[in-house]
């Protein structure tokens, strides 16, 4: 994309085209060079001041995300990423941000989302259709190497070792259909069967998917309610299961390689339960609190993904609630005793 010959205060304008998605070039400093006519209606804006500005003296930044991703751009020809601001007239928006380096510049598409979801509804359409697919194309072939596994534990003569590499393949066949299932509460809600459990199970079946057993997990110490077996509840296995993998893994996470990891369950009245499951980890930071149930949102910009969402998504269909304590380092969900499927 050419420069303008003309120029505004001394600075080049850069012509972009007229699309309805916001289009926005910056110069390796970080000062705006360019705005097409939706980049600029979005930001509330007229214009860009004659000496340039940063986007961030423009409108209020909700974090320092932008500077990162125009770093990384520059740095590695192209970024990606959240940002969310509120505009002069005090309207809190949110963006998908698509940057690329060329000739000197930086070029961002902004892709407008819901500030609360995260998501388009174009794109959420989109993504569901994909994630439809790829479920599809990959239950069949996970479901395969779970039978062969589980069939050849049983016809073979295994010593401890071979049996373990087994049981190593079920496992993570299983760790991958629950993660499957996580993106599929985007597309559509989870189906529940209601049959009696035991919450002890569900949380020993969740534990053995969380990859506790890895050497930098082992100075983790659990602590789960002893009373757990006792509570019965007429639920559904898996959703119960998939809450408690999601939380378990966002707490080993949290913890690292070592600290305290709890879970808590307590008796709220003949119809609803409270699972709590906490650690002795930093805590999500009293910023990111709200934004800790957006799909894809991590404080771990290495690892983002669905985590705490996929908890709040699976609870609510079931009648529950999930919420962050005080602390930032706790997750409630209450549940129903007995689960009504409709």
């Amino acid at each position: 994309m050419n420069k303008d010959s003309d120029s505004e205060g001394g600075l080049p304008r850069v012509p972009l085209p007229n699309t309805p998605d916001p289009q926005f070039a910056w110069r390796p400093d970080g000062r705006l060079v360019g705005a097409n006519a939706s980049g600029f209606k979005w930001l509330g804006r007229d214009g860009i001041p004659a000496e340039g500005a940063r986007l961030q003296d423009l409108v209020k930044m909700e974090d320092d995300g932008l500077e990162g991703l125009l770093r990384e751009a520059l740095d590695q020809g192209v970024a990606r990423g959240r940002v969310a601001f509120v505009d002069p007239a005090g309207t809190r928006r949110a963006a998908a941000l698509h940057l690329g380096r060329s000739e000197g510049l930086i070029y961002g598409v902004a892709h407008a989302v819901s500030p609360e979801s995260g998501l388009s509804e174009d794109a959420a359409q989109s993504i569901g259709r994909l994630l439809n697919h790829i479920a599809h194309e990959l239950r069949d072939p996970l479901g395969a190497i779970q039978t062969s596994a589980e069939v050849l534990s049983k016809l073979l003569t295994l010593d401890e070792e071979e049996g373990a590499l087994l049981t190593v393949i079920v496992k993570e066949v299983q760790r991958l259909k629950f993660l499957l299932n996580d993106f599929l509460l985007y597309v559509r809600p989870p189906r529940l069967v209601a049959r009696e459990i035991r919450l002890g199970s569900s949380i020993r079946a969740a534990l053995e998917l969380v990859p506790h057993t890895d050497p930098k997990y082992r100075e983790v110490r659990l602590h789960v309610a002893p009373e757990a077996d006792g509570f019965v509840l007429v639920s559904d296995s898996d959703a119960l299961t998939h809450i408690l993998l999601n939380l378990l893994l966002n707490a080993y996470e949290a913890v690292g390689r070592e600290g305290e990891i709890t879970v808590l369950l307590e008796s709220l009245s003949r119809d609803r339960v409270a699972i709590e499951v906490g650690d002795s980890g930093p805590g999500i930071p009293p910023a990111d609190r709200e934004r800790a149930w957006e799909p894809f949102f991590s404080t771990k910009r290495a690892r983002p993904g669905l985590g705490l969402a996929a908890v709040r998504k699976t609870a609510e269909a079931m009648a529950g609630t999930a919420e962050l304590r005080p602390d930032g380092r706790t997750i409630r969900v209450e549940i129903p005793r007995n689960l009504v499927v409709g």
